[in-house]
């Protein structure tokens, strides 16, 4: 029931039919490494997120070209690369989140945004780190997670 739910969401209403490397072809690798659907949700809407920050981010660029433009635009490409690869489970795509998420942090301060607000943008990979910690079949996410 909930594998259908996922397909559905990913593939009928998102219309994300590029993301049939979710669910493997082997059945025995299907039952090793079941996705939360909190977690895909979540990655998903994290994704188109992420789309629109890189419209925004080329615009930056076009308009103006140095090197905090660059900067923001390198870090949200990263971002997407990892965000795709934590469907396939690797360790180091959640590794490469931590880190973009810290640079994002240590950038928000030296631009002056505050403590507060620079703080605000560690709860995405926070949210991440705690729908990694749900479990399907007695598994936990951090569990799936390989090199």
């Amino acid at each position: 029931m909930t594998r259908m739910l996922e397909r559905l969401i990913l593939e009928r209403i998102l219309g994300l039919r590029s993301f049939r490397f979710i669910y493997p072809k082997n059945n025995t690798q299907m039952n090793d490494n079941k996705m939360h659907i909190l977690l895909i949700i979540y990655l998903v809407i994290s994704l188109i997120a992420s789309l629109f920050v890189l419209k925004n981010d080329f615009l930056n660029i076009s308009d103006e070209f140095n090197f905090k433009n660059f900067t923001f635009l390198l870090i949200t490409l990263l971002d997407i690369f990892f965000t795709l690869m934590l469907f396939k489970w690797k360790k180091w795509a959640f590794y490469g989140l931590a880190i973009t998420s810290l640079i994002t942090f240590i950038n928000n301060l030296i631009e002056g945004i505050g403590m507060f607000f620079s703080t605000l943008g560690l709860c995405g990979f926070l949210i991440i780190c705690f729908l990694l910690l749900l479990k399907k079949d007695n598994k936990s996410g951090y569990h799936n997670l390989k090199n």
